[in-house]
């Protein structure tokens, strides 16, 4: 159940700016920058506190942490180094931000639920419209439906990554709505080759334990076409 949070929504949206060559800097400007932001996210949700904490505290629930875990150092480190720097900025444990990133891997096979529950968390989920009401027109609505611990606890990161020898090559540049506590993409944006993004919730009925979250394999969409840009 999620907590009752009485706080209207912000008229106002902060907006961070990062050029680096690091993805652990990007992950610990955002930290230190937003932690009072995250601390919050992570105090008010339910979800993480009442079932993704206990699943993980389950021998089934380890084990498919760590495998997931290995498996994003070993196809994805330098996500994985984003969300260290970010956990190490707002001085919050890693375990806790990462357990936010693999919640369909571990809560499926850990926790027990009805099929009632699966379709309310789906019909909860973001919706997008997209309409082309002429030639060489697109339009894209998209609004967030996220979490109750989530309101007020977003921000508009525009971040500028460059290779470390040579800083005049742009790995990513990327602007996107990002919720406190998560890496960048899982909301909507757009990247410096004018692809678009938005991100839709879709809840299936089995999911693989040594699976890889879309969280992070999203991120690696657009970067095969052109610098990557998060799509989590």
């Amino acid at each position: 159940m999620e907590p009752k949070i009485t706080a209207g929504l912000f008229s106002q949206v902060p907006q961070l700016h990062v050029r680096t060559n690091s993805y652990r800097t990007l992950g610990y400007t955002v930290g230190r920058t937003f932690g009072s932001l995250i601390h919050d996210t992570l105090q008010k949700s339910d979800f993480l506190e009442i079932l993704l904490i206990p699943a993980y505290e389950t021998e089934q629930g380890k084990r498919i942490y760590d495998n997931a875990l290995e498996l994003c150092r070993k196809k994805f480190p330098q996500y994985v180094d984003e969300l260290e720097g970010m956990a190490e900025g707002a001085v919050v444990s890693f375990h806790k931000l990462f357990l936010l990133h693999i919640d369909s891997i571990l809560l499926t096979p850990v926790s027990t639920f009805t099929k009632k529950t699966t379709v309310q968390t789906a019909d909860r989920g973001c919706t997008d419209i997209l309409s082309f009401p002429d030639s060489g027109r697109a339009y894209l609505g998209h609004n967030e439906d996220g979490a109750a611990a989530l309101r007020n606890n977003i921000f508009i990161l525009s971040a500028e990554i460059v290779d470390k020898s040579n800083s005049t090559i742009v790995l990513e540049k990327f602007s996107t709505i990002v919720y406190a506590g998560c890496l960048p993409g899982g909301t909507m944006g757009f990247n410096e080759h004018g692809i678009i993004h938005s991100m839709n919730t879709l809840v299936p009925n089995q999911t693989f334990q040594n699976g890889t979250r879309e969280y992070y394999i999203s991120n690696t969409f657009v970067t095969e076409l052109a610098g990557r840009y998060q799509i989590f």
